[in-house]
């Protein structure tokens, strides 16, 4: 029997490999205090963008920046799914708070951001990127309201707003990529 691993999940897992290859290649390559200098650097960095993969990043890159066996407690209680109740009261908060100017500018590089990851994984087949697109936006849904999230409720409003946006940016993606070509000459569009 094969078991399955659902996207949060996932999405933790990835995380963690990416921050624990980060946390080899710099150790081997500078030593140890500046490569948890940097590593803290990259976390900081990844607790300010508005996409789960990035949440999720910042975690595992906060783990592996200390010494010993990282500590994932954090990413491993991420990949349940919590009481409705709980999301309820998070995002209660969040509405109250959230206030979409603030992230603007962030909001508005998000999708371009996710694409640069998207091709990087599954090259730069527009739908291929649409569907790296909409699950990036699926656990952005599923990840802003966790309450295992330790993120404030601006942040989550700026996670959801976000997942909004590369919805749009997938489906933008996935109708450009049925439109037939547009003639490149003359000759093209007498034939």
């Amino acid at each position: 029997m094969i078991s399955t691993q659902s996207p949060a999940s996932l999405a933790v897992s990835r995380a963690i490999a990416e921050a624990e290859l980060r946390r080899t290649e710099m150790m081997h390559g500078m030593g140890e205090p500046r490569a948890v200098a940097l590593l803290i650097d990259q976390a900081e960095d990844a607790a300010r963008s508005p996409l789960a993969h990035d949440q999720l990043l910042a975690l595992a890159l906060r783990a592996a920046s200390r010494s010993g066996e990282p500590d994932h407690a954090v990413l491993d209680a991420l990949r349940a799914a919590p009481g409705a109740l709980a999301r309820q009261d998070i995002a209660r908060a969040v509405f109250a708070q959230y206030d979409e100017a603030r992230f603007r500018a962030v909001l508005k590089a998000a999708p371009d951001r996710e694409l640069q990851r998207g091709a990087r994984r599954v090259g730069r087949e527009p739908l291929s990127l649409a569907r790296w697109l909409r699950s990036a936006a699926a656990l952005a849904r599923g990840l802003w309201d966790h309450p295992a999230l330790p993120v404030d409720p601006p942040t989550r409003g700026a996670m959801l707003a976000a997942a909004e946006a590369l919805e749009q940016r997938a489906r933008a993606l996935a109708v450009a990529a049925r439109r037939p070509p547009l003639p490149r000459s003359i000759e093209e569009m007498r034939a």
